[in-house]
């Protein structure tokens, strides 16, 4: 650290001064977490209680969930001024605020280039779900590396700090990490390449699970996408690709991790919600587990009739 280095020459050419190393680190480490999490005030925290002051007096004047929805953008800009204010009378030394995305039960942000806070932007606590999810599955050994890293949360999730995954936007960002030598290579940018990826890992979710009718159905839709010239020629069966899949460590962590979980793939997989992580891993940025969209969807619904 700069900080210690130049202290410790301090120390060389002073040596009458006592240097007390151990303080200094602990300071730098303060300074360190006050930075990125916060320590006298932590910053999801700060930025949950401010969003969800606004969403409750949005629902006592009669807004709905829709149209809460719509007021993100006005809202984000009031979470930006009183973070500002709150985290300089705290002494949390941040980056400038940005608005990384809203979905249905949660809002993200980032103050720092390695991180993005998630936090529960529903009414109803539909997002306090998701964010517990992301942090077991951010931690999980098994599958942490095709989901993003998981480095603080609130008791109760209300919300998670989590790492920053550049978002893949296009097909072909995707489907590079899924080469097959069976399937033409100048699809790579298509979107038939990606429906076949994701159709090959339910295929296989499928027969994981011993549904013989659900096996026949994506072997099917198989045969269908031979009809094109994606497939090299019309012998190549879905077990063969499967076969070549396999040796992608990429594919097989998915797959086990949709017969797993129950994430849904077309919801998962998609350009939008991949991206890499900060040591270039292909990653799910939001897992859709069916179970917990389905609750969500029903609380959403049952107040938006």
């Amino acid at each position: 650290m700069k900080t210690l280095l130049e202290n410790w020459n301090k120390f060389l050419k002073e040596s009458e001064e006592e240097y007390n190393y151990d303080a200094e680190v602990a300071k730098e480490r303060e300074e360190l977490e006050q930075k990125h999490f916060g320590a006298s005030a932590n910053i999801g925290k700060i930025i949950y209680d401010i969003y969800q002051k606004k969403l409750q007096s949005l629902k006592s004047k009669g807004y709905s969930s829709m149209q809460i929805l719509d007021e993100h953008n006005d809202i984000f800009f009031l979470v930006k001024h009183n973070y500002n204010k709150m985290a300089s009378s705290n002494k949390i030394v941040a980056t400038e605020l940005e608005n990384s995305g809203r979905g249905a039960f949660r809002a993200v942000f980032s103050c720092d280039k390695d991180y993005v806070i998630k936090i529960d932007a529903s009414v109803d606590g539909s997002g306090v779900d998701m964010n517990r999810e992301d942090q077991q599955l951010g931690i999980n050994k098994k599958y942490g590396d095709i989901f993003p890293r998981v480095f603080m949360h609130d008791p109760e999730y209300k919300w998670i700090v989590a790492e920053k995954v550049k978002q893949i936007d296009d097909y072909e960002g995707i489907n590079m990490f899924f080469p097959n030598p069976l399937l033409r290579s100048y699809y790579m940018n298509t979107h038939m390449y990606l429906y076949t990826v994701r159709l090959v890992m339910e295929y296989k979710v499928e027969q994981m699970k011993g549904n013989k009718t659900m096996v026949q159905f994506f072997n099917d839709k198989f045969v269908d996408v031979k009809q094109s010239t994606l497939v090299y020629n019309s012998r190549v069966t879905i077990e063969k690709v499967i076969e070549n899949f396999n040796k992608n460590p990429n594919f097989f962590k998915i797959v086990s991790a949709i017969f797993e979980f129950g994430i849904e793939p077309e919801d998962a997989i998609r350009p939008g919600n991949m991206g890499i992580g900060y040591d270039g891993r292909l990653v799910i940025l939001d897992p859709s587990i069916a179970a917990t969209l389905e609750k969500g969807r029903e609380n959403f619904n049952q107040k938006n009739p």
